[in-house]
This record gives structure tokens, C-alpha cells and sequence, in this order.
């Protein structure tokens, strides 16, 4: 099917059995409900306000506000920075991952250096990331 006869690229039909393919508009919906929620619940996560996600990400505090209300979705680019911003993947923004993850540059520094170190710094480290995400979770954010 090609563009022009669906109306759009990402206009499809349900599939019997249990595959479903979204069409534009329950996409849209989607976006509307998951990446709000799941935007406010990073920030929260990273113990930033919108002030600061704002400065993290380049993006205007109102722009952050009317991503968080659902007024407003992100382009394409904007999901890019918000994630690097918030250290998860867009996947996880969008609503395809379960798990938020961690992602881009800060993880990308965090690893980069993985070849390098023993088998008991890797014990070190795991048990230091254990530990800090014990006591977000203590405080109120999550693990």
C-alpha cells in the first residue's frame, strides 16, 4: 500500500489474531497519554524541575510545561535532546520499552572506560549502583 492510498504512511488497519498495527490517530493517542507521564516521571526520577530540564535540554521551561500537560509532542529532535537530558532512552519516552534505561552521552561516559577495569571493579561498581539506587528509592525516586 502506498502512501497516497492509506492517506498517510502511518495510516494501517488491525490485523486478525493478536498483531495490531497502529494507524495515525491511536497513535497520536498514545503519544498524548504515555510520553506526558512518562516525561514528568523522568524528570522527577533525575530530581530536576522544569527549570532545570529546560537548561539540560536546550528547550524553552513552557515548551517542557506544555510537553508534561500534553498540549504539545515533541519533534523528532526534541525527543533526542529530552532523552540525553534525562539519561533514558526516547523508546522508553514513547512508551516501546518497559525500562527507562540509561542512554546517551552520560551513559556512553560511564561505560567507556568498561575494558579497563578487573573483575573485582566491576563488583565495586556494581555494588556502589546498588547502593545509590537503593537510596533514590528511599528518597522517594525510583530504582
Amino acid at each position: 500500500m502506498s502512501a497516497g492510498e492509506a492517506g498517510s504512511i502511518a495510516e494501517v488497519s488491525e490485523l486478525a489474531g493478536d498483531e495490531f498495527v497502529y494507524s495515525e490517530s491511536n497513535v497520536f493517542t498514545f503519544m498524548k497519554e504515555v510520553f506526558p507521564q512518562r516525561l514528568k516521571a523522568c524528570r522527577e526520577l533525575r530530581k530536576m524541575n522544569q527549570d532545570t530540564l529546560a537548561a539540560k535540554s536546550g528547550l524553552h521551561r513552557s515548551v517542557i510545561s506544555r510537553f508534561e500537560s500534553g498540549w504539545r509532542l515533541p519533534s523528532l529532535n526534541n525527543l533526542k535532546v529530552l532523552a540525553d537530558a534525562l539519561i533514558v532512552t526516547s523508546d522508553y519516552l514513547l512508551g516501546r520499552a518497559e525500562m527507562p534505561g540509561a542512554a546517551g552521552s552520560a551513559a556512553t561516559s560511564l561505560f567507556r572506560h568498561a575494558e579497563n577495569l578487573s573483575a573485582e571493579d566491576f563488583k565495586t561498581l556494581e555494588s556502589l549502583a546498588k547502593i545509590l539506587a537503593e537510596k533514590n528509592t528511599q528518597n522517594g525516586g525510583h530504582a
